[in-house]
């Protein structure tokens, strides 16, 4: 399966890492708006969009993890299931 991330923060290098460990999962891509995060990113051998419709345009994720502040969620997750089977979001609500 290949995977997105949206949005790269503390928590999104962890769950790369965790996917790099992980047989059959392979993230190519990554969101997020950030120059220097976008540069971590493409650091770590990422391809880097600045929106979601660019790398939507571009790229054909089987899933998208969701890795932004919960009050962007709602509008991310829209759009992830409106264009990919599976999405997973996380929140510390």
């Amino acid at each position: 399966m290949n995977g997105a991330i949206i949005g790269y923060g503390a928590i999104a290098t962890g769950h790369a890492l965790g996917y790099r460990q992980t047989d059959g999962i392979d993230v190519t891509a990554v969101v997020d708006p950030t120059p220097a995060r976008a540069e971590a990113a493409r650091s770590a051998g990422l391809r880097a969009y600045a929106t979601y419709e660019e790398m939507i345009d571009r790229e054909a994720p089987d899933f998208i993890d969701i890795c932004t502040p919960p009050n962007s969620m709602p509008t991310t997750s829209r759009s992830g299931c409106e264009t990919v089977c599976t999405c997973c979001a996380r929140s510390r609500c």
